[in-house]
């Protein structure tokens, strides 16, 4: 089967907010019952269900919640596959290994959550899969030719091809591995990207250690040309910037995601469309804790 790059947007994302399948807590007897009587595979896709269940494929990303850092087990494979996308790749690899009946993990670089569609999409009837859902308990969808033919038409509603344009804000003091992921992710989305970069004055009022807004502008500048990004620098001095006029998709993390819920709301008063939302991990160290710009501005100061 041809596959090709697909994108979520807010639409679907909505849509995808009902569970496939039925959900059950996590220490529900039915979920033995479920797996000791199904005729086919066992799929689980995510962290906490992989380290659960006994599964014949394990799919994870090594985080639960995005940003918190687990250790599931060994993996056969790894695939990239970035928030809010469900890659090429990433449809490759799920088909070939569901053809077979080896026993395997997937390690997914970037987020699963939306792989559970491929792999259903990619399942025999008889197969079960089970996925988490945060707060909820399990999703459970046992394979028949109803759910294939439901997933079949969720995909065609996916976004098909790149954003032109993708808007991201921010101080991007001390330029770390966390913005540089962060602009490396939105050139995974879009092709042309529009930044926002806090003036002098915005910047201060967080905190006046923060580097200059023409210091700020060169890193990012020298960073985006060395990655061949297509680009825009805009100084900002509030938190809408250029988003409130152009633009097609925002990048956000979870910090950042009521400013982008800000700038949705005033392109709607001003009769644009809002933007699509792609929200993605914090970079960690290894113990865990997300690499800020004010952890390293403490630390210069106590050089």
């Amino acid at each position: 089967m041809g596959y090709r790059t697909l994108y979520l947007t807010n639409d679907m994302r909505a849509k995808l907010r009902k569970p496939f399948g039925k959900v059950f807590k996590d220490d529900d007897k039915k979920l033995e019952r479920i797996i000791s009587e199904r005729k086919g595979r066992l799929i689980t896709v995510g962290d906490e269900v992989s380290r659960m269940f006994d599964a014949d494929i394990k799919i994870f990303d090594g985080r639960t919640r995005r940003n918190n850092l687990v250790e599931v087990g060994k993996h056969d494979y790894k695939v990239f596959n970035p928030p809010a996308t469900i890659q090429k790749e990433a449809f490759e690899v799920i088909e070939k290994i569901l053809r077979h009946d080896e026993k395997v993990g997937i390690f997914v670089d970037g987020e699963e959550d939306l792989l559970a569609i491929p792999v259903i999409l990619n399942c025999r009837l008889g197969d079960v899969v089970m996925y988490g859902l945060f707060g909820e308990g399990v999703g459970v969808v046992e394979i028949d030719d109803v759910i294939l033919d439901k997933i079949r038409c969720i995909l065609k509603e996916f976004r098909a091809e790149k954003f032109n344009t993708v808007v991201v804000g921010g101080t991007f003091d001390r330029l770390h591995k966390g913005h540089e992921f962060l602009l490396n992710m939105c050139c995974c989305y879009g092709l042309k990207i529009v930044v926002g970069l806090s003036s002098s004055r915005m910047a201060g009022i967080k905190d006046p250690r923060i580097e200059d807004y023409d210091v700020r502008r060169d890193k990012l500048e020298i960073f985006l040309e060395g990655i061949g990004a297509d680009h825009r620098i805009y100084e900002i001095d509030d938190v809408y910037g250029p988003a409130v006029e152009t633009g097609d998709a925002i990048v956000v993390t979870e910090e950042t995601i009521a400013g982008a819920e800000e700038i949705n709301k005033k392109r709607l008063s001003l009769g644009l469309d809002e933007l699509d939302v792609i929200i993605i991990p914090y970079i960690v160290d290894e113990k865990g804790k997300k690499i800020s710009s004010s952890d390293i501005r403490d630390k210069d100061l106590t050089v």
